[in-house]
């Protein structure tokens, strides 16, 4: 797996995403363009988790490795990231907090 098939793994947090922390904990960032993250993205990342398909770990990791790759810009969802990744903030992650969330993004 590339760096940018990493990234995109993590931005819509695909299938192989563990294997894509793997790869981008072992790779220096590289320069690229800036991929996006849309709203769209971080639906599919709070659906996992109201399906229990991925725990609070998971989905507060997804969070924080995406505010710490410069190669990704994450203005559209910067403040549900810090929410999720500063969840004593919003009473902590629970399927009805996250459900709240989910319900804000328009």
């Amino acid at each position: 797996m590339t760096y940018e098939q990493a990234l995109n793994q993590l931005i819509t947090y695909g299938t192989d995403i563990n294997n894509a922390y793997r790869v981008l904990a072992q790779q220096t960032q590289q320069q690229i363009l800036p991929l996006k993250v849309y709203k769209q993205h971080l639906k599919h990342a709070l659906n996992l988790y109201i399906s229990a398909q991925i725990d609070d770990d998971d989905l507060t990791l997804w969070a924080t490795v995406l505010i710490n790759q410069t190669a990704i810009d994450t203005n559209e969802i910067d403040d549900f990231l810090f929410a999720l990744t500063n969840d004593d903030m919003m009473g902590g992650i629970s399927p009805a907090s996250i459900k709240k969330m989910y319900s804000l993004i328009k």
